[in-house]
């Protein structure tokens, strides 16, 4: 359910619309009612559960981004990027 509130209205009644959207059942909609614009909509945050089996089950089928040559080739950049840092006297 939707209720509909002036800014000012929400201001002095706020602690009221937050138990209200506490309550996950209702949702405050906030009008401007000098340029009846919509200023803001305020709704409860619904927490997630995190699923450990999905989460388990990606690792087990998690490859890895680089592979072993992927690996060597940038220790092999890094060498030789820091003997020519070397010899500008960095």
């Amino acid at each position: 359910m939707n209720i509909v509130v002036s800014i000012s209205d929400f201001r002095n009644n706020l602690s009221d619309y937050i138990d209200l959207i506490r309550g996950g059942d209702k949702s405050v909609e906030v009008v401007d009612e000098k340029k009846d614009k919509v200023v803001g909509l305020f709704v409860a945050k619904k927490e997630e559960e995190f699923d450990w089996d999905e989460h388990m089950e990606f690792l087990k089928n998690f490859k890895p981004v680089f592979t072993e040559k992927d690996v060597e080739d940038i220790k092999r950049l890094r060498k030789a990027d820091r003997k020519r840092l070397k010899n500008l006297n960095w």
